[in-house]
């Protein structure tokens, strides 16, 4: 196990120069005391198993984070202190390398420390705990109350049970990590004002946000626990009535999505309610990079925006209205000045004539113009276009739009 030594080599004390402060010894230590009680109760094992196998009085599991000891029993025993082996166990975290101390009497600056008058600490042996990621987490020592030459196998075993420690340590520091990632994670898609699932390959609901939560609870959805878990495909695949067509379509989506046959899928749908219109836009997005097949499924509501909309062709098709009353007055007069003409002008009248007539078929441009885009704005309103199907000479149209664009030509170099 990294950072463990297989021999623990006799050191010192005097020789480790130590600075509570030194931001560069701690600092990569904080916040790494294990909180769970799973760990904890491992790590008090190990204490436990120490002092038996090394015949002690007291083994502790000693951290950098806050200077936390995890001793047998989980409790310091009397007249300890929290502080008590603190000045020890520093030193080894200090200086990364393992402690030996026969007599803690006779060895400066351990002399006189607080350890020895309250605990009676005289022979000390101490094992720094490295992460892999080089961290220095703490240590694991054991403490004799009598002097002690700390012998080669003693050295190993603790060293053995300190990669234990380690290696506890580590996985809940991974499983801390974990947890933290996920509760990122959920405070993004809570953040999101769409209503979001993450799907994995095969369209299960593997998570939620607070929004998508809050209106499958408006809306009673049948779902337990708003959908996780549930096939959000064969949900779309089973639904009924009038938004069946719009479950399959956007399925149909999805599926294309997780197949990779198209990067992101996009449509907008009708989601009435019985007190209220509402529209929303579904979007699917496949998770970048290597590792299992993840999609998001985001249901954003835009019926602000469509009914904006609505209000936007309203208005354009009264405007379209009321410009088509001035055209036809334009156009009855144009046809009623070439009537005229016909009854009684002389030849030179001819081209007044065909500037009527040019008049005539730019104001029935013109209104056909404005049909379309009344037949649109109508469209956009949800209101079926009213549809009169009769027979066009093609030949005529051909013939008419050839002659439309001659005129619009004369007098220009082409």
């Amino acid at each position: 196990m990294s950072g463990i030594p297989e021999q623990l080599r006799q050191r010192v004390i005097g020789s480790v120069p130590y600075e509570p402060d030194d931001p560069a010894h701690l600092r990569a230590s904080r916040n790494t005391a294990p909180t769970h009680s799973a760990t904890e109760a491992t790590l008090n094992r190990l204490a436990r198993l120490a002092a038996d196998v090394l015949a002690v009085p007291t083994a502790l599991v000693w951290l950098a984070h806050d200077e936390r000891q995890i001793i047998p029993g989980g409790d310091l025993p009397e007249p300890w202190t929290s502080q008590d082996v603190a000045t020890l166990c520093r030193n080894v975290v200090a200086s990364r390398e393992p402690l030996v101390v026969a007599d803690a009497r006779v060895h400066p600056p351990v002399h006189g420390s607080l350890a020895i008058p309250s605990l009676g600490a005289v022979a000390y042996a101490g094992v720094p705990l490295i992460a892999t990621d080089g961290r220095t987490l703490g240590c694991l020592c054991a403490i004799d109350h009598h002097p002690r030459a700390w012998s080669a196998e003693d050295r190993a075993r603790l060293g053995d049970l300190a990669a234990v420690a380690l290696s506890e340590i580590e996985l809940w520091l991974v499983a801390r990590e974990a947890a933290e990632s996920e509760r990122f994670l959920q405070g993004t898609l809570d953040a999101l004002g769409a209503h979001v699932a993450i799907i994995d390959d095969a369209g299960t609901i593997l998570a939620v946000n607070a929004a998508w939560r809050s209106f499958a609870v408006a809306n009673g959805l049948p779902w337990p626990d708003a959908g996780i878990g549930t096939n959000y495909l064969a949900s779309c695949d089973g639904a009924t009535g009038d938004g069946a067509g719009e479950a399959a379509a956007v399925a149909e989506g999805i599926r294309a999505v997780l197949s990779r046959a198209q990067a992101t899928y996009e449509r907008e749908y009708p989601c009435h309610s019985p007190t209220e219109e509402r529209w929303f836009v579904a979007r699917v997005t496949r998770f970048a990079g290597p590792g299992p097949t993840r999609a998001v499924v985001a249901h954003e509501n835009i019926t602000a925006r469509r009914l904006a909309e609505r209000e936007r062709d309203i208005f354009l098709a009264a405007v379209t209205h009321d410009l088509k009353n001035p055209l036809a007055g334009v156009k009855g007069l144009a046809q009623l000045g070439r009537r005229r003409l016909l009854r009684g002008v002389p030849a030179a009248g001819a081209g007044l004539m065909e500037s009527l007539g040019t008049i005539e078929a730019q104001a029935d441009r013109m209104s056909r113009l404005l049909d379309e885009q009344l037949d649109a704005a109508r469209g956009r309103a949800g209101v079926e276009p009213d549809l009169h199907p009769r027979p066009v000479d093609l030949v005529a149209l051909l013939r008419a739009a050839v002659a439309e664009q001659v005129h619009l030509a004369r007098g220009n170099t082409l």
